[in-house]
């Protein structure tokens, strides 16, 4: 038995001996028997069997070897191509495994980052939210000041226009009796004489 080639070749002779590849695995059968008999005793020594009887039996041996030996390569074979494919199926699944853990760690690598930029941009959104708080406080506190100023201002206005209507309200009351007062003086004094014309004199 050998290996060659990925297949096995098992000469089935009776001395057993290997075939290569070229080799073929049985010479071609003539036709018949038709040399003397050999006179060898036969393998059962109960009766005895004839050359030809023999050869027909040996013949027959060897072709149900060569068939076996045909199964066996064949088997053989079969068993090397799946040795082979699991080989390339091994090499793929770890190729595969380098590909998901490399893929994996890019993946760790990019969400740290990610975590890393997300951390840097809320920083800045809470310091622009706390400026812009205090920024609006800021404004808060100026309008109220600005609001308290100008209600002051309307208020004291308001007052300031009170005080002049007041004052205008008694001067136009101390006019109204001065003109009261005069026109009852005139109402009151005495008409002047009346001339007599000469002509009734």
């Amino acid at each position: 038995m050998s290996m060659g080639n990925g297949r096995l070749a098992i000469s089935a002779n009776s001395g057993g001996r290997l075939l290569d590849s070229t080799e073929s695995s049985s010479p071609p059968y003539s036709g018949g028997f038709n040399g003397p008999d050999s006179g060898a005793p036969s393998p059962d020594a109960c009766h005895y069997q004839p050359a030809a009887q023999r050869f027909r039996f040996n013949e027959q041996s060897q072709t149900d070897g060569i068939k076996l030996l045909t199964s066996i390569n064949q088997i053989v074979q079969q068993r090397a191509d799946l040795e082979n494919n699991r080989a390339t199926l091994s090499g793929l699944l770890e190729e595969l495994k380098r590909k998901l853990k490399r893929r994996v760690e890019e993946c760790h690598l990019e969400k740290k980052e990610k975590m890393k930029a997300l951390k840097n941009a809320n920083q800045r959104l809470e310091k622009e939210k706390f400026s812009i708080i205090s920024e609006i406080e800021h404004l808060k506190r100026h309008l109220e000041r600005e609001e308290a100023h100008h209600v002051q201002h309307a208020r004291n206005a308001v007052a300031q226009r009170k005080r002049q209507a007041e004052n205008d309200i008694i001067r136009l009351r101390k006019e109204l009796s001065s003109t009261k007062s005069s026109v009852a003086a005139l109402r009151i004094a005495p008409q002047p004489a009346r001339k007599t014309c000469s002509r009734f004199v």
